[in-house]
């Protein structure tokens, strides 16, 4: 089995057309997403008359035959290893990103971790941090519904981490996000119909960026590092 993980061209999150600047993990309750949510507004909820839920990342992961396989081998690989494991294979991920921008010449270091699934584990989630650490040139960022694991964080200048809220779970992300506020740079990201919490839409959900490169030219989500809400998919 290879023993590193397979990084994503994404073309909302990369800055040039061979960036790979995130990876994906399986979705879904069964795999990594302790966090979501089935109930009606929530990301894993199945509309009456559809047999998929309304999460982007499984829609994708139930089309593409290879998006799946990319997906499975990082789930695999991470899910079986020991804390020092996954660490070992974040780090050398993050090495091997920070490598290709220095060929490069180019200093794009945003990263978006996990495209697809989520912080699956409290063991994951002292690794990823640990790995994030040894990174403090690469500038994170992250959507989470595992709101018990963000105080293994803390003290992290490069990681902006978003919690993700819809109908089902606002109330105790906003918890979490009232105890945690002050010791770690944490953000509120809101997906749902109609924008509950009022945050600031998403400027290519709203059509005022393409699709493709978006989150670079965006930036917002970083740079400003502000909430946001973004519109569920129909």
């Amino acid at each position: 089995m290879n023993k590193r993980i397979i990084p994503t061209r994404d073309r909302k999150t990369r800055f040039w057309p061979k960036q790979r600047n995130t990876f994906g993990l399986l979705p879904g309750l069964e795999n990594t997403c302790p966090g979501a949510t089935t109930g009606d507004g929530g990301c894993w909820h199945v509309q009456k008359g559809r047999r998929c839920p309304l999460c982007y990342a499984e829609r994708l992961r139930r089309c593409y035959k290879n998006i799946h396989r990319v997906m499975a081998h990082n789930t695999r690989l991470m899910t079986r290893a020991s804390q020092r494991e996954m660490e070992n294979y974040l780090t050398d991920e993050f090495d091997r990103f920070t490598a290709e921008e220095q060929i490069r010449g180019v200093q794009h270091l945003h990263y978006r971790l996990h495209w697809s699934g989520d912080i699956f584990s409290e063991r994951y989630a002292k690794a990823l941090a640990n790995a994030i650490n040894k990174h403090r040139n690469i500038k994170f960022w992250n959507y989470t519904r595992s709101f018990k694991w963000v105080k293994h964080f803390q003290g992290l200048p490069n990681l902006v981490l978003f919690l993700s809220l819809d109908e089902v779970n606002k109330e105790e992300g906003l918890r979490c996000f009232t105890a945690n506020k002050k010791k770690l740079r944490l953000r509120l990201a809101y997906m749902g119909e109609k924008n509950a919490l009022r945050l600031k839409p998403c400027p290519v959900d709203e059509g005022r960026l393409r699709f493709e490169y978006g989150c670079a030219n965006c930036r917002g989500c970083w740079k400003a590092a502000r909430p946001v809400f973004f519109k569920a998919a129909s």
